[in-house]
């Protein structure tokens, strides 16, 4: 079950390797929160989605870090959540939908985004890798409210949320479909 899970642990796509603690190594040396200067790393690293039908949710937080650039939120949050729990921050991959998107069924495309929740001063505080703390606890973005979906170490093991509760199995969020029949109504 999800409370099982301490968030410090590996995930399919957040394994911890040479090149994950090289570069934890080098942020344990800035000024920042440590969490801060996660944040300042990811935010520096080259978008390029011009490969990314190839690429989306294929590649391990390390080959990104490795590559030197993200295709989106999906590779920003994995090298994120690599390299605070590799500083010794639980973390938690959290897969949201937009609310508008989800109400509005003539909305094409998949509109989301993923976040962080990390544990600091003893309380899970939602993040978004790139910006930082969200506002008052919430998934928000730019004028966007965002609905969770589920958590887990990474999309490769997410523990589904409906209705409040947590699915006891987790799944593989690799390609959103279930998600998406779980959450988006089908015309």
């Amino acid at each position: 079950m999800i409370e099982d899970l301490n968030f410090l642990e590996e995930g399919e796509f957040t394994k911890k390797d040479d090149l994950v603690r090289e570069i934890a190594g080098e942020l344990k040396q800035s000024t920042r929160t440590p969490w801060g200067a996660v944040s300042g790393y990811v935010a520096n690293l080259k978008c390029d989605d011009s490969d990314k039908d190839n690429i989306f949710r294929k590649r391990t937080a390390s080959e990104i870090l490795e590559s030197g650039y993200v295709t989106g939120c999906t590779d920003v949050a994995l090298a994120f959540i690599v390299l605070a729990r590799e500083l010794g921050i639980p973390t938690k991959y959290v897969e949201t939908f937009d609310e508008k998107w989800l109400e509005d069924t003539s909305i094409k495309g998949i509109q989301g985004h993923i976040f962080a929740d990390i544990f600091v001063n003893e309380h899970w505080r939602s993040y978004e890798p790139k910006e930082g703390f969200t506002l008052n606890n919430k998934y928000c973005l730019d004028g966007h409210k965002f609905k969770e979906v589920g958590k887990g170490l990474d999309f490769s093991s997410v523990y589904i949320k409906e209705n409040g509760i947590y699915r006891p199995k987790p799944i593989n969020l690799q390609s959103l479909d279930e998600a998406i029949r779980i959450f988006k109504p089908q015309n």
